[in-house]
């Protein structure tokens, strides 16, 4: 007892003395048990667990995992107190805490930066604009005060903006070199580490800070004035040229680099093909009004003599038809891009109508084809929706298809049975007046109606016809449910019981014969039990047609028996009605499966 009353009054001794201890130093004093210092997630086996590319030598990492997702970090649980290792990833830096690039709030302030930055790029050319002649008397050279004060303003905001990312760049997350030999590399969060790389990196700080410096404005409001009260024109000349050479220019492949720096992280900027078609056009709509800023130079007011102003005139205009036809080559392949499926879907129309020309089909097939083609165009937009997700991971394709369809039996089935239907479900389009399957058909498929109507048409005896309608989320086909069921097993596919008719255009989605038979066979457990056949048969469309025919009969029957005392006369006459009314009950067939 002694001996463990002067051990902790020595823990509690350390503790007083040194305050700033951090909790892994005390338990390593408090324990005998040498910890590892090796890092957590570096000695793990298994799935490899992320992190920054600085070992935490003393923390595990907190993760937890949802269903068909990979491990994400755990963050702000209820009831749960924030623990010293979420406090180091949190740690903040000399300029604040270290930002997610992939995070919405950094997407959205790249996408304004670069915005500012095709500014700045336009405003630039707009220095050379500020130099005038004067028109009354002889000419003179001046500069236009307004004009530059205005263009000087707006280049200061633009740089604004961009000091404010170069201020952000030291609290962004930069992808590590060393873990691009893997998928997409991981993120380096270390606050030190960031802002080392940023100012090591050529084409990072010292880039950023280049592309900034106000050269165009204290030119033309320190140097150009001096310049023209000395009366030195071509010096003038000669300072913007080069100004447009060695500022103007590595602004342009600046801005590239960052466009494709911004890419790599994320893998898109904008992530529309219409923002592609503004960022290009902006593109160019600069350098045409770049090439028109360095023209005014090679205006002269009298042709010249010079080899090198002739030189300088020729490359103007070549580059600026350079340019032009760069612009039409560009929207013809956007163009061509955007009406590539329409062009399509034109190209099968022509040929559709040359065939049923040469075959001299009669003019109402023609038109039940050109509004099935129609009808087909508005559901799918001339896309293969099962070609558009076909390359993606499976779980990925089981829950598009799942969210696409219904849940196609309802709730007596589990997920995993739902999901292997919806993994073989395929997508059909059906047009108005077109018959599904008509009676005594073989069935080839159940189908899961998921917009527009069906009528169900079913023969009960001589001159009766019982009709029903199927709304989204009916289905019909329930016939090779039992036919999968039945035991010895058959080959040959039921008959359908009646004719299914579209009222309207219809969207569905079709489970075919042998998909249904390889989930039945691998779930059989499933489908033989009282509840799904309950269940089977309720919303069968087959199954509701019989009950209400008997219904109906039987509710008349009862109706004529209870209307009082009646004569003779009345219930002889009425005796032949009746009895076709038991023919009617006793000749409807009643559907048949194989679940009992």
């Amino acid at each position: 007892m002694p001996s463990i009353l002067s051990r902790w009054f020595g823990i509690f001794r350390q503790r007083i003395s040194s305050p700033d201890r951090n909790d892994g130093a005390n338990a390593s004093a408090e324990s005998p048990i040498s910890y590892s210092v090796e890092c957590y997630a570096c000695t793990q086996v298994g799935v490899p667990v992320f992190h920054s590319t600085s070992c935490d030598r003393a923390h595990q990492p907190e993760w937890e995992a949802s269903a068909g997702s990979s491990l994400i970090p755990i963050k702000n649980r209820p009831g749960r107190k924030p623990s010293r290792a979420a406090g180091v990833r949190k740690a903040s830096g000399p300029f604040g805490p270290v930002l997610d690039p992939r995070s919405k709030r950094v997407q959205r302030w790249n996408r304004v930066f670069l915005l500012a930055r095709g500014m700045a790029l336009a405003v630039d050319p707009l220095f050379f604009y500020a130099l005038s002649i004067g028109r009354g008397g002889e000419p003179c050279l001046y500069m236009d005060g307004g004009l530059a004060a205005v263009v000087t303003v707006i280049r200061t905001c633009a740089d604004v903006v961009h000091l404010c990312h170069l201020w952000l760049q030291f609290r962004l997350a930069y992808v590590s070199r060393e873990s691009l030999v893997v998928g997409c590399g991981k993120l380096v969060w270390d606050a030190r580490a960031v802002a080392s790389h940023y100012v090591r990196s050529l084409k990072g700080f010292w880039f950023d800070v280049f592309v900034i410096l106000p050269v165009p404005q204290a030119v033309f409001w320190l140097v150009v004035p001096r310049l023209i009260r000395e009366e030195q024109i071509k010096l003038i000349m000669t300072i913007l040229l080069l100004i447009f050479l060695f500022q103007f220019l590595p602004k342009v492949y600046h801005s590239i680099c960052l466009m494709r720096r911004m890419a790599k992280v994320t893998g898109y900027i904008f992530g529309t093909i219409w923002w592609g078609f503004g960022l290009n056009l902006i593109a160019y709509f600069i350098a045409s009004h770049v090439a028109g800023g360095c023209c005014t130079f090679g205006n002269d007011l009298e042709p010249t003599s010079n080899w090198l102003e002739v030189i300088f005139s020729i490359c103007i205009v070549l580059s600026g038809l350079l340019l032009f036809t760069l612009l039409i080559g560009n929207i013809q392949v956007f163009l061509h891009a955007v009406m590539a499926k329409k062009r399509k879907m034109q190209l099968r129309c022509r040929d559709m109508e040359w065939w049923m020309r040469r075959r001299q089909l009669p003019s109402q097939l023609r038109q039940r084809v050109r509004h099935f083609d129609r009808q087909r165009w508005a559901a799918m937009g001339g896309e293969d929706e099962m070609e558009l997700i076909k390359d993606l991971p499976e779980g990925l394709r089981r829950d598009i298809k799942r969210y696409l369809c219904l849940d196609l039996i309802r709730k007596s089935l589990d997920d995993l049975i739902l999901d292997n239907i919806c993994d073989r479900v395929k997508p059909l389009v059906f047009s108005k007046d077109e018959k599904i399957i008509r009676e005594g058909d073989p069935v080839q498929r159940i189908v899961f109606i998921v917009r527009g109507r069906v009528k169900s048409s079913q023969r009960l005896s001589k001159g009766m016809v019982a009709t029903s309608m199927l709304e989204p989320g009916g289905f019909l086909g329930d016939e090779l449910l039992s036919w999968c069921l039945r035991r010895p097993f058959h080959e040959r596919l039921p008959a359908s019981s009646a004719t299914f008719t579209v009222l309207e255009s219809t969207e569905a989605f079709g489970l075919d014969a042998n998909n249904l038979r390889y989930i039945t066979d691998h779930f059989r457990y499933k489908f033989a039990n009282e509840r799904l056949k309950r269940t089977s048969r309720y919303y069968s469309s087959n199954w509701r047609t019989w009950a209400a025919v008997n219904i109906q009969l039987g509710w008349r029957r009862y109706v004529v028996r209870t209307k009082g005392p009646v004569n003779h006369v009345a219930e002889n006459a009425g005796g032949e009605r009746r009895l076709r009314q038991y023919a009617a009950v006793f000749m409807s067939l009643r559907p048949h499966d194989h679940l009992e």
